[in-house]
């Protein structure tokens, strides 16, 4: 039998040492799905699991702490969670297999769920969602940021979700038109036009991307040093472009391997327009992802956590993100997703008549791009 007042769930990554700091942005994402399901008749969206203290337990009583000790493979390894959760168990636990023991401590907490929705749901979480047999959504800041607002990647574990929600993919030509709109902008500003020479890049990160998280460990392109002898080694002019929340990084090792240092002040996609860029190196950046619609050769030291869907043709089911522009904010959408009445709702385009450019980035006042 169902259980009475199924819920619908939402999380992240509560095992993040810095979950507090980033919670206001978590918050944020969780506002702006609130209105639209419970406007879709889908009922109150329960946060209880991001609700925590400085010890991350949340107001259900669930406990990070706990969670971990419990999916830790020794004793020793047991006894370092004490109050808090450091970098670098964070880092090592990430990506984790789940123990029996974690998934039935977290699945106590989860027996009314009838589906979770996350916002950059850390990978050993998902794989407790699998294992419990609990449909989620992920949703997490596509890698594409050019387009005329950001884009939100959905992705999900149940088959039926994902033919709903795959009409609302982004065409992979609207992103092309876009990218095309970008250079031809670069070209008429006369900001195309950095290097005399081809040259190749090699894209920076921020130390708190967990896409650097594999191995157990949260990597810095300082790791790759035989990879960046090889690029040099295959190109005459390397540069590297610091990401630009990132901390100073070693400069003077660089230099010794013949890597120039970008300024911060040069755009990345007057960089990714130019024609003598060749080609594009990183660990796992977004960038790379964008930079395949200006035609950029790429190279990735290792995957973006970002796995996109980006076929047109004989998409077939798997727990890989869509991009979906807009839609997430509005009720048609997750009516049509969820229980398919999209009656008196305001359609998609009754909201493309009240809707602006830019409207996500404006409220957070997030411009990215390096």
């Amino acid at each position: 039998m169902p259980v009475k007042d199924e819920k619908i769930y939402y999380i992240s990554d509560v095992f993040r040492p810095d979950f507090v700091p980033c919670l206001p942005f978590i918050n944020f994402i969780k506002e702006i799905i609130s209105f639209p399901l419970q406007y879709a008749g889908l009922g109150r969206l329960n946060d209880d699991f991001i609700k925590t203290d400085k010890a991350l337990k949340s107001i259900n009583g669930f406990s990070a702490i706990k969670f971990l000790k419990l999916n830790s493979q020794s004793m020793a390894d047991c006894l370092k969670f004490s109050k808090t959760i450091d970098t670098d168990e964070w880092e090592r636990l990430f990506a984790a297999e789940p123990s029996c023991a974690a998934v039935e401590y977290l699945g106590r907490y989860l027996k009314d769920a009838k589906l979770i929705i996350g916002y950059e749901t850390p990978p050993v979480l998902l794989k407790c969602f699998n294992i419990l047999n609990i449909k989620y959504i992920d949703l997490r800041i596509s890698s594409i940021k050019f387009f005329n607002d950001l884009i939100i990647g959905a992705k999900t574990n149940c088959p039926e979700i994902f033919a709903k929600m795959l009409p609302y993919k982004l065409p992979e030509e609207a992103i092309y038109y876009k990218a095309n709109q970008m250079k031809a902008r670069s070209q008429v500003h006369g900001k195309n036009n950095f290097s005399e020479y081809d040259f190749a890049l090699i894209c920076g990160q921020n130390k708190g991307d967990s896409s650097l998280i594999f191995d157990g460990k949260n990597h810095t392109i300082a790791d790759f040093i035989p990879q960046i002898k090889r690029i040099t080694s295959e190109h005459k002019l390397v540069y590297l472009k610091k990401h630009p929340s990132a901390p100073n990084i070693e400069e003077a090792l660089f230099a010794k391997l013949g890597v120039k240092i970008l300024p911060n002040e040069l755009n990345m996609y007057d960089l990714l327009a130019n024609p003598r860029l060749k080609k594009l190196y990183a660990i796992s950046s977004g960038t790379l992802q964008e930079a395949k619609y200006f035609g950029k050769e790429t190279e990735y030291f290792k995957n973006s956590i970002y796995d996109y869907i980006s076929d047109e043709k004989n998409i077939c089911f798997c727990e890989k993100y869509l991009n979906i522009f807009q839609h997430i904010m509005r009720p048609y959408f997750w009516a049509s997703v969820l229980h398919g009445n999209t009656n008196k709702l305001m359609s998609e385009k009754d909201y493309e008549a009240i809707n602006y450019e830019s409207n996500l980035r404006k409220m957070l006042n997030l411009y990215w791009s390096y």
